[in-house]
């Protein structure tokens, strides 16, 4: 598992707030993650469109909005949608569990907790998560388009940091398969990033893209574009080429 707790935060949803610092107690002491918490279903859905979120513990039994009705909306909301999600249950009630896996959630942890048994599940959640591909992506004003592009067109996770520093602090500590600059970030900040990048051993052969969120959109429609209507598209790699090289900046062909 990669040891950057930044991006490993984990949301803990339950009305009682013994709960609540139990489990983060236990997790924080024992697994590379940073833990918030919740007292309703309302203020999870506010936190998840607010900031990223790796993984979810939601409790089934909560007043006014429950652990299921919670599910529902989170699932119903393009935006914070595919977060994953584990069920926190005192009792295995035969509906709530058939309900909750119609809405993609197979996974639960039985009140109260027992702390090896917690610390197992949300350890293999989180090391399932790291295994994804993770972009960087520095930008001060365009987060909400990136956001689109990003959740639209890719299945990994990604990261938004809106200075240099920022940037740096999270490469650091992170485990990165590709690093995006927006074209638009001030000279400065980029060169934070680029300086860092540059004296870093580990970052030796990660792609760098110095794009924005239009240009990548373009890239992304003639891809999709080739895939449509050419029937040789995968055996086709000038053509991906040529592609990737408007996004990432350098020639491949004599590569291909």
């Amino acid at each position: 598992m990669g040891d950057f707790s930044e991006n490993n935060v984990v949301l803990v949803v339950d009305d009682d707030e013994m709960n609540l610092q139990v489990a983060k107690m236990i997790l924080e002491k024992k697994l590379p993650c940073t833990v918030i918490t919740a007292r309703s279903g309302e203020k999870c859905i506010e936190i998840l469109k607010s900031q990223y979120v790796r993984l979810v513990l939601l409790d089934i039994l909560m007043p006014e909005m429950d652990g299921i009705e919670t599910l529902e909306k989170i699932r119903s909301d393009d935006k914070i949608k595919n977060t994953q999600i584990v069920m926190l249950t005192a009792s295995l009630d035969k509906d709530n569990i058939k309900k909750a896996s119609a809405l993609g959630v197979r996974d639960y942890v039985k009140k109260p907790f027992m702390p090896n048994e917690l610390i197992e599940r949300v350890s293999k959640k989180l090391i399932t998560e790291t295994s994804n591909k993770v972009l960087a992506v520095v930008d001060e004003n365009n987060i909400e388009a990136w956001k689109i592009i990003l959740e639209d067109n890719f299945k990994h996770e990604f990261v938004m940091k809106t200075t240099g520093a920022g940037g740096v602090e999270f490469l650091r500590k992170a485990e990165v398969s590709l690093v995006i600059i927006s074209a638009d970030l001030k000279f400065i900040e980029g060169y934070k990033v680029l300086n860092f990048l540059a004296s870093e051993e580990k970052f030796e052969n990660t792609p760098l893209a110095v794009t924005s969120p239009n240009k990548l959109f373009e890239s992304v429609k003639k891809l999709k574009m080739a895939e449509a209507e050419d029937e040789n598209y995968h055996a086709n790699k000038k053509k991906v080429a040529h592609v990737v090289t408007n996004l990432i900046g350098y020639s491949l062909d004599s590569h291909i």
